[in-house]
């Protein structure tokens, strides 16, 4: 696997690939982001394909964190479900109605 570059300016993928991957690290699937950009799922995906081989991985999940760790993308938080439980266990305060 090849280095992850520090800029987007230096990247060796295309701006359309880093469009693409940026929404990939953002959530989105193949035929949202064809959706968004007007491309087919196919279109969407030979561009992944190829930012994929210019970069040196095997998986979309692999690229999408090289573009993170090239700074040419940030990570994205997911947030937790409504309802879950604190992390020390404890319930939320309106789980505890009544109280």
């Amino acid at each position: 696997m090849h280095l992850p570059v520090s800029t987007a300016e230096q990247s060796p993928l295309t701006a359309r690939q880093v469009e693409i991957v940026q929404l990939v690290v953002g959530g989105k699937t193949a035929g949202q982001i064809g959706d968004l950009l007007g491309l087919s799922r196919r279109t969407v995906e030979g561009h992944l394909r190829e930012a994929r081989q210019r970069v040196g991985v095997s998986t979309v999940a692999q690229l999408a964190g090289w573009v993170v760790a090239a700074g040419i993308a940030s990570p994205v938080a997911v947030p937790s479900s409504p309802g879950a439980a604190a992390a020390d266990g404890s319930a939320s305060s309106a789980g505890r109605a009544g109280c």
